[in-house]
C-alpha cells in the first residue's frame, strides 16, 4: 500500500518555519497542525500544490526541491 498526501505550501514563503515543524512536529503552533504533520509523516509521496519556483516573493527559489533537499527526499516537477 502506497499512502499520498497533499499540501498546498500556499507559494513557500513561510517555508523554513514548515522545515521546523517538519523536523520537530512538536513545534508545531496547533492541534491541527499536529495532526497535519502526522498525515505527511506517514505518507510515501507529497503532492504539493502552490509552490513557488522562480517567483521574486520567495526570492527566486524552488521551494519544493529546498524542502526536498533539506529532508532527504527528492522532488519532481509535472505540470
Amino acid at each position: 500500500m502506497m499512502r499520498v498526501a497533499t499540501w498546498n505550501l500556499e507559494r513557500g514563503a513561510e517555508s523554513e518555519r514548515m522545515l521546523l515543524w517538519l523536523k520537530s512536529p512538536g513545534s508545531a503552533p496547533s492541534a491541527e497542525a499536529k495532526e497535519s504533520l502526522r498525515w505527511l509523516s506517514q505518507a510515501d509521496v507529497w503532492l504539493l500544490s502552490e509552490t513557488d519556483w522562480g517567483m521574486g516573493r520567495t526570492q527566486y527559489r524552488n521551494i519544493a526541491q529546498e524542502l526536498a533537499t533539506k529532508l532527504g527526499m527528492h522532488a519532481v516537477f509535472a505540470p
